[in-house]
């Protein structure tokens, strides 16, 4: 699809790049996120290395080299490296675990409080539409 094309059809107009992916907003208001791309080309050199799983290794680095905005007891609070959206971040358990069940309950509830704090405090410094959390 060309970008003549896309425009000249009023249905379905979304202006492409050169990875047919969207370039700018269109009615179904999808990410557009190019800062991602040198991940995805494989062009980011710390892709390269073997550090292991980032959220095992991450707690063991400082808090601005691991993107770590708040440290817990059982949990802590990540910044994702390649955002979808400003203000992505994860909630993880220093213990790794495949499955929320395999959490203790005193992780799982840490790991919630934790959620909640990021979600309000999110909400009250950027104002978001809306948020996803799970």
């Amino acid at each position: 699809m060309t970008d003549e094309t896309s425009q000249n059809d009023s249905q379905h107009w979304v202006s492409q790049d050169e990875f047919e992916i969207p370039g700018v907003p269109d009615s179904f208001q999808r990410l557009w996120t190019p800062h991602r791309l040198a991940y995805v080309r494989g062009e980011d050199p710390s892709i390269n290395e073997d550090p292991g799983c980032p959220f095992c290794t991450g707690p063991d680095r400082t808090d601005e080299e691991a993107l770590i905005v708040h440290r817990g007891e059982h949990c802590f609070v990540v910044l994702n490296l390649f955002p979808y959206n400003p203000g992505h971040l994860l909630v993880c358990p220093y213990r790794h675990v495949a499955d929320i069940t395999e959490l203790t309950d005193e992780e799982l509830w840490e790991l919630n409080v934790l959620t909640r704090t990021a979600v309000a405090t999110i909400r009250e410094v950027a104002q978001p539409a809306a948020s996803t959390w799970g």
